[in-house]
């Protein structure tokens, strides 16, 4: 069969082949990448043994029956298993899904599979559109297409307005390449040629939209030489920057039909790489262990099995790159780390490999930096440990101390490798805490202290009855009370709870108020438990335990009882009693972490028990900027669980992500002379401790900032003394 492969290959003209019904097995696909050629890729049907059946019923084929066809199914499934485990990691097989599905649409899927993922890069002229797709080239290996370069061809330039006939002939060139990613330069242009794109290939797996000041594009300009091809006047520049502001609605139309990115290109570049490779990258999670322990290997199966998580393994790689002929063996199995990179490219950035999990590579620094430099960033670091400090992490230059600095690590409990704890690790949680007790038992008061003081998000539901009331309201007639009813409520919660940051700590009271005051729509057990399934899995539960006489002496003040109560009385209370109950079992099968909590017997004593958990015990660290202390106060807080903030950096990233409190920062700015200036402006470090000291801002909005951090990062620290180490904070050049 082989022979008559490569002699049918010889004699084809067309740069694109397409072989029927082969490979069917792994050793077939092997021995001709060996002998022959590469495969590019390999498009598999998938469908049920009854498709199957269905379809060769409607061709009119009735040579085989269901118990063969059945047989068939049996030997093939084992080939098939063999080369989809071999080749998917590779985005060489393309799975088509043809179950239901009429013979249109299995066509429609064949040809999106036949070409290839497609990012597409906007932004303003001079905005550095080429420069940074150069970089995803250099780390990704993803093709480069300028569209504009495509549309100055002869035949091009001639039907430049016919959208039909320019795009077409695009999606004609893509169609030809063998490459498993591009990204493509300044297209679309407008919705015509978006429209007709997407209709006839296939969507964009995501447009980047460059942001840049018309003072950063004017400033990339004047460092063009004038006899660069591409230099154009300022005078010009200007009206096109003019005329880029004017397309604003058809960038919102972008936004409305497509996954659109935005990438803030005005501050320093190695930043702004970082913020581009991330948005083409996957989730890579890195997994370390003390040793002699198989938690590891237990975390792999649960990272695959239930979340989808590949596993990058250096030395399976390398195996199935030799026997498929890529590299030739090494006769000491010792291979260049530029090679390394080179195989690991192909996965990392594999259509199908979205999560990934880092194993046996990299070991250290060096081999982190070539992987950060020419691949993608570590996501996670994960620390399996059972103990509260990190005690194997002994090395100033390890990669735990650099994600740490980066805040990228976190410690996993292997003992308790719950969903929670491990959809908490991987950034997939929010931080869901809630406030419950028997009625009276002070619920209210403590999720309100929670809000005040220690910067919780408070979700009361009354609270939001009444925000989606505000909704609802009659333009007509505006002075009507909006009506609302359970289903409402839960829209609400969806759109409330999808709207809030991922490590914002957010508390919830009221969930339930059985009889409840009028407009209260959690009136039932059945409510309660429907709004527990929309909250899901949550990190704590803070049950507050009230003894029952306690509870009693209340309802007795409460119903104006002042005599020896009654055994019908006392059956009326047991009663208030029943349904909370019942709803407290509810809550805790939804909770990580159950932590009981003694009511006292006054606010301030029950407060105080709050007080002990979540109180922040700070490290103020004052020295001279010329002492290099980062990589020491980074190791020390990495192995004890102390949460370190470079006071300037945080600032700096306020700035470099344009939020809110970038824009009150910088109301607030008012340089103050610090002893010593700036003596390198290149050294980044250096220019960020100088330009965004906080001595530079008003001290209540930088306590402000720095709050925030902690409340974000704080369960990184509940279990070792709150501890905060703020460096930066006190200026010794002041």
């Amino acid at each position: 069969m082989v022979s008559l492969l490569v002699k049918s290959i010889a004699n084809c003209n067309s740069k694109t082949i397409l072989i029927d019904g082969f490979p069917n097995r792994l050793e077939d696909a092997l021995y001709f990448e060996q002998n022959i050629m590469p495969i590019d890729s390999i498009l598999k049907f998938n469908g049920s043994e009854e498709t199957c059946l269905h379809n060769l019923n409607e061709a009119g084929d009735e040579s085989l029956k269901h118990e063969e066809l059945k047989k068939i199914y049996e030997i093939m499934d084992n080939d098939f298993n063999l080369l989809d485990n071999f080749y998917s990691p590779y985005s060489i097989i393309r799975d088509i899904d043809i179950n239901n599905k009429k013979i249109g649409e299995i066509n429609t899927l064949v040809k999106q599979c036949l070409y290839p993922t497609i990012y597409s890069i906007i932004g303003k002229r001079y905005s550095g559109k080429t420069e940074l797709s150069k970089v995803l080239n250099e780390r990704m290996g993803i093709k480069l297409i300028d569209f504009n370069i495509f549309l100055k061809k002869p035949e091009i330039k001639k039907k430049i307005n016919d959208v039909e006939f320019v795009v077409s002939k695009f999606i004609s060139e893509l169609r030809e390449m063998r490459d498993i990613r591009v990204l493509i330069e300044d297209f679309p242009q407008n919705k015509e040629q978006y429209s007709y794109f997407i209709n006839n290939c296939k969507p964009f797996e995501k447009i980047l939209f460059l942001k840049a000041e018309n003072a950063s594009c004017l400033e990339r300009l004047n460092k063009i030489p004038l006899d660069d091809s591409n230099y154009i006047s300022s005078s010009e520049l200007n009206k096109l920057l003019y005329e880029f502001e004017q397309k604003k609605t058809f960038y919102e139309f972008l936004k409305n039909n497509s996954k659109v990115e935005e990438i803030n290109v005005n501050n320093h570049k190695i930043l702004t790489i970082k913020q581009m490779v991330k948005q083409i990258q996957p989730y890579c999670a890195y997994i370390e262990t003390q040793p002699e322990s198989n938690a590891k290997e237990e975390l792999f199966n649960r990272l695959s099995e239930k979340y989808g998580y590949k596993e990058i393994l250096l030395p399976k790689i390398i195996e199935n790159a030799i026997k498929r002929k890529i590299i030739e063996k090494s006769e000491n199995d010792e291979y260049s780390l530029e090679l390394k990179i080179k195989l690991i490219r192909s996965l990392i950035f594999s259509e199908k490999n979205k999560k990934l999990i880092l194993n046996s590579f990299p070991v250290t620094m060096e081999e982190l930096t070539a992987f950060e430099n020419g691949l993608c960033y570590i996501s996670k670091y994960i620390a399996l440990t059972e103990t509260h400090n990190l005690s194997n992490i002994n090395n100033e230059d390890s990669i735990a101390v650099y994600c740490y600095k980066n805040n990228l690590l976190t410690s996993l409990n292997p003992k308790y490798l719950n969903e929670y704890k491990i959809e908490e690790c991987l950034d997939m949680t929010k931080d869901i805490n809630i406030v419950y007790g028997l009625p009276q038992s002070g619920k209210t008061t403590i999720a309100k202290h929670l809000k005040n003081k220690y910067n919780f998000e408070l979700l009361d539901f009354k609270e939001l009855t009444e925000k989606i009331k505000k909704t609802k309201v009659d333009p007509e007639n505006p002075d009507a009370e909006p009506e609302i009813n359970f289903q409402d409520l839960v829209q609400g919660l969806k759109k409330y709870l999808d709207e809030l940051p991922l490590k914002k700590k957010i508390i919830i009271d009221n969930i339930f108020i059985p009889g409840g005051p009028d407009g209260f729509l959690i009136d039932t057990i059945e409510k309660a438990v429907e709004i527990l399934k929309i909250i899901g899995n949550f990190r704590n539960l803070y049950e507050l335990d009230v003894p029952e006489k306690d509870l009693l002496n209340i309802y007795k003040a409460k119903e104006g009882i002042t005599e020896e109560i009654t055994e019908e009385q006392k059956a009326a209370f047991e009663e208030t009693l029943e349904k909370p109950n019942k709803l407290l079992e509810e809550i805790k099968k939804s909770a990580a972490n159950i932590i009981k909590v003694k009511r006292e017997d006054t606010e301030e004593k029950a407060k105080k028990v709050f007080d002990n958990q979540f109180n922040i015990n700070f490290i103020l660290l004052k020295h001279e900027y010329d002492i290099c202390l980062e990589k020491s106060l980074s190791l020390f807080c990495a192995r004890n669980r102390v949460l370190y903030i470079n006071v300037p950096k945080l600032i700096y990233n306020h700035f470099y992500e344009n939020d809110e409190e970038a824009k009150l920062l910088e109301s607030a700015y008012g340089k103050k002379k610090l002893r010593e200036t700036c003596k390198d402006p290149d050294n980044f470090d250096e220019l960020v401790y100088y330009k965004y000291n906080p001595i530079n801002f008003e001290r209540e909005l930088v306590v402000k900032i720095i709050n925030d951090y902690i409340g974000k990062n704080s369960k990184l620290i509940e279990e070792s003394g709150n501890f905060v180490l703020l460096s930066g904070y006190l200026n010794y050049d002041f």
